[in-house]
């Protein structure tokens, strides 16, 4: 049984995942990852990656589930190392340089530890790079219904100042605006496409293609996949799921942090919209349904 976080610990937690919440976490943060990087041989990699999908609970999912005291967060809560050509040429140590070191790993009780960006399940490079450097790597991945993802993807990108169309104009414009983006990623390491990484509202829920890339590279008993509507529902039972795949000690979560939990609330998609879109992904949702053994019932 694992011992109560120490109020340092607790702090230090609170600082990597939520920087933003003021000046000292910032501050905090920045001195972290620069320590990191002048001690990267000091650093294991990871034992643990949240993939993604983009806007299907992967930032609150980590948050919870930092709520084991065996487990400590990388520096950043979202690295993106292994999908963007400009990080990943800074080199593995670079990427090593944000994580604790393995001391502080051991003698904090600390066993664990992992990041989570979502880009890493949609980019096709990524499966290999991972492989290379961390192939026993336990891999976490939610799924959305893609209708709604892809709705809710837009909205994030709408508040981010990045997207000016409708929703209805900016998919019907997608593959024109992709163009031939995602070949270049394969075809050449170095080429990153910022209209994929910001308007693939309908390609990212293609998830089946997806998964089939990691699977080339890891074993079914090394991949946790989850619906993210279980999660939306009874976040504290996905949580504990997630412990017991990590072969965490028995825990039981605070559950006060669950009761506000909001997967998040806009204006409702036009029911014509909405009718296409599921006659689109239909196909696809299928053969994911095949290649999982279980049916997620998207309608």
């Amino acid at each position: 049984m694992n011992t109560p976080e120490s109020g340092l610990q607790a702090w230090y937690k609170q600082a990597a995942v939520d920087p933003e919440r003021n000046v000292l976490n910032r501050l905090a943060q920045r001195l972290l990852i620069g320590l990191g990087q002048a001690t990267w041989f000091l650093r294991p990699f990871p034992d643990f990656l949240i993939l993604g999908a983009q806007k299907a609970g992967t930032s609150s999912l980590y948050k919870y589930l930092l709520q084991h005291p065996a487990i400590l967060p990388a520096y950043r809560k979202e690295i993106h190392f292994f999908t963007i050509p400009a990080l990943y040429f800074k080199g593995h140590n670079w990427y090593r340089g944000h994580f604790p070191t393995g001391w502080v790993r051991t003698q904090a009780q600390q066993r664990l530890t992992g990041e989570a960006s979502p880009s890493y399940l949609f980019f096709p490079l990524v499966p290999k790079r991972v492989h290379q450097v961390m192939p026993q790597a336990k891999l976490i991945v939610l799924l959305r219904d893609p209708v709604a993802r892809a709705f809710s993807n837009y909205h994030h990108q709408v508040r981010r100042g990045l997207e000016t169309l409708s929703f209805e104009e900016a998919i019907e414009q997608e593959q024109e605006r992709l163009g031939s983006d995602l070949q270049k990623t394969i075809e050449n390491p170095h080429f990153h496409s910022l209209n994929l990484a910001h308007f693939s509202y309908l390609l990212r829920g293609e998830y089946v293609t997806q998964l089939k890339r990691w699977r080339n590279f890891f074993p079914a008993t090394q991949m946790l996949i989850l619906k993210s509507e279980d999660f939306y529902d009874d976040p504290q039972q996905t949580v504990m799921q997630v412990a017991s795949f990590l072969n965490l000690s028995a825990w039981q979560p605070n559950s006060t942090i669950f009761k506000q939990y909001n997967p998040g609330i806009y204006d409702k998609m036009n029911s014509q919209t909405r009718q296409r879109l599921s006659r689109y992904f239909q196909p696809a949702n299928e053969e994911l349904y095949e290649f999982l053994g279980r049916n997620l019932a998207w309608s």
